[in-house]
């Protein structure tokens, strides 16, 4: 598809979570298939990367921004 990852996935509740530069791909990493696409919210100033799970939250950060998105 051309998609580039912009950084590190993250993974919580068999879900990979691929953040691309046009926005967060939600895939089931059990089945293999895609799930849904969050686009960014301009206030990130770009892609958020380099995910941590906690509790039931992904962590992203990039040079901007440190930001929480609830992992359902």
């Amino acid at each position: 598809t051309g998609k580039h990852l912009a950084g590190q996935p993250g993974y919580s509740g068999g879900m990979l979570y691929l953040p691309c530069d046009d926005g967060l791909n939600v895939v089931d990493a059990h089945k293999g298939e895609w799930k849904s696409r969050l686009n960014w919210d301009p206030k990130t100033t770009g892609p958020l990367s380099n995910f941590v799970v906690f509790g039931s939250h992904l962590i992203g950060v990039n040079n901007s921004t440190l930001a929480s998105i609830s992992a359902k």
